[in-house]
């Protein structure tokens, strides 16, 4: 009899699943962002007609000396948004990174154009005038 159960259930939960995969409204536009900074390039997507939050986005990047795309990096969607995020990481100075992000919904897929990813290295400060050093700390504060 337990058998006969798990078989029902098991059906059940089968005939569930295309209901599920059908929800979303597809995606009608992704809008990226960027910020480089010092190691890294953060992103964020913004997606627009995914009015259920179902859509799935990543990030594919290669370097410039690579011809493959990596398997792509899922995004972290905001909860109660339809902003994602990930970042294109072990970036150097000078280096260049080709991104592109893909959503998929039930209803279809969204691929945006290729895009450029460099991070620039941090220009020297000169000083010009007289340079004071303060060390905080023990040694040189007075009661």
């Amino acid at each position: 009899m337990g058998g006969f159960r798990r078989r029902i259930a098991l059906a059940a939960a089968l005939f569930a699943l295309p209901a599920q995969a059908m929800a979303g409204n597809g995606i009608s536009n992704i809008t990226l962002r960027r910020e480089p900074n010092l190691t890294s390039v953060a992103i964020q997507a913004i997606v627009s007609g995914d009015n259920d939050s179902s859509a799935v986005l990543r990030i594919f990047q290669r370097w410039r000396e690579n011809p493959t795309y990596d398997t792509g990096m899922v995004m972290v969607r905001r909860v109660g948004t339809n902003i994602h995020e990930g970042r294109i990481l072990w970036m150097t100075p000078g280096r260049t990174a080709y991104w592109y992000v893909e959503g998929r919904d039930a209803l279809g897929s969204f691929v945006t154009p290729v895009q450029l990813a460099i991070v620039q290295p941090i220009r020297p400060l000169t000083a010009t005038g007289p340079v004071f050093y303060v060390q905080f700390g023990s040694a040189w504060m007075r009661p």
